[in-house]
């Protein structure tokens, strides 16, 4: 998993190129690619929202030089929530796993909030952009009771899932 400047530098040199089409499998790397050039095509894999992340203009027609498949909707999220409520009915707080730098990451926060109300559990962003943070940040959600955390899908999640497990174990946090 390359940060933010690895995915310009990578980005930059690829368009220099000239490739007949790039393909980008994630939402961080397509914003990269996506504002390097407007004239290579650009084929994305796994995008949450291509719409509202301004990628594309509509799924039906996408428009300029992007288009690609989409892996899942932001409502989602909203669902994770009410699966771990379901499991652990005592949950009153819930961490909301993500880098902040990843284009879906509001509108995800906003989808569980949305369930969150009607529920009565505090929804609690917690941000991190690598394993140390990981680690500190589920620690310190961890010494409250009655918290869970969703895990929202992302390449920092996917590349520290060994040491989210591990953390979220020894701190009883349930997740999803």
């Amino acid at each position: 998993s390359m940060d933010a400047g690895q995915n310009r530098a990578v980005a930059a040199e690829i368009a220099a190129i000239g490739p007949d089409v790039i393909v980008a499998g994630t939402a961080p790397v397509l914003a990269v690619a996506h504002r390097q050039t407007k004239t290579i095509p650009i084929v994305f894999m796994q995008v949450t929202d291509p719409v509202s992340d301004g990628f594309v203009a509509s799924l039906s027609r996408p428009g300029g030089n992007v288009t690609g498949f989409t892996i899942f909707e932001h409502s989602f999220a909203g669902k994770w929530l009410e699966m771990l409520r379901e499991v652990v009915p005592n949950i009153t707080r819930v961490a909301v796993v993500q880098n902040p730098d990843h284009p879906a990451w509001n509108a995800y926060v906003r989808a569980i909030q949305q369930v969150a109300s009607g529920m009565n559990v505090e929804v609690i962003p917690l941000p991190a952009n690598g394993a140390a943070e990981l680690e500190t940040a589920l620690g310190e959600f961890g010494r409250t009771p009655n918290g869970g955390v969703i895990l929202l899908p992302s390449p920092l999640v996917t590349a520290n899932r060994d040491i989210i497990a591990a953390t979220a174990l020894r701190n009883h946090l349930p997740s999803i």
